[in-house]
């Protein structure tokens, strides 16, 4: 790869020994966009040091043109970032489309932190009365291969066949609440806060402006 990928860049993946291309966009580079920011000190982004959040396209393609109109297939996951040398994957640039903030989600997890268990989510965190994070709900911070997700992305499109070796479904669903909506619901009624409102209205509304972050 030889242009670096970051934020509102239109991106594809390449299957090895294949010629099939999956395409998403980076939404967020947590590196480049905290590096000049002043963020919460306690938020999770310290867990997704080296990592992009990125959204990934139906389809699986032929070519590395992107798609005109494309939906979205993964609407969040971390992965570690894409011009690491280390990655066995080839990857590029196919495009850009400017992030729209108001629709960013980043993803929701449980975890110990501060000798409390909480929530969190993006820049922000809440207390919970969870005990034991591991056993419930067992969705903890992390990111994953690129390799990894462009596997999921063929499973959820009901290509499996085209994976090669082992795959498992974890590796997407135990990233995010998002993929358990009943106890995502459970613990936002606990926490007596809506689990419809955006990430955007949420931290505005707690003194965290997501525009910030994007220079905006």
């Amino acid at each position: 790869m030889k242009k670096k990928i970051s934020t509102g860049d239109i991106f594809y993946w390449k299957q090895e020994g294949h010629p099939r291309y999956i395409f998403g966009r980076v939404l967020f580079d947590v590196d480049r966009q905290l590096k000049n920011a002043a963020v919460n000190s306690e938020s999770y982004f310290s867990s997704y040091t080296g990592c992009q959040l990125v959204e990934i396209y139906k389809g699986i393609y032929a070519s590395t043109l992107p798609p005109d109109n494309p939906e979205i297939l993964i609407p969040r996951v971390f992965v570690f970032r894409m011009d690491l040398k280390s990655h066995q994957i080839e990857c590029g640039k196919a495009g850009y489309r400017e992030v729209d903030i108001t629709k960013v989600e980043f993803p929701e997890v449980v975890g110990n932190a501060y000798n409390e268990v909480r929530l969190m989510r993006g820049e922000l965190y809440f207390r919970t009365s969870i005990k034991g994070p591991v056993e419930y709900p067992g969705i903890l911070p992390g990111a994953e291969f690129p390799m990894v997700v462009l596997d999921a992305a063929l499973s959820l499109q009901g290509r499996e066949d085209l994976i090669a070796g082992e795959y498992y479904p974890e590796s997407l669903t135990d990233l995010d609440l998002y993929y358990h909506p009943d106890i995502r619901k459970e613990i936002y009624h606990d926490l007596k806060i809506s689990p419809d409102v955006s990430y955007y209205e949420l931290a505005k509304e707690m003194g965290c402006d997501l525009a910030r972050l994007y220079g905006k």
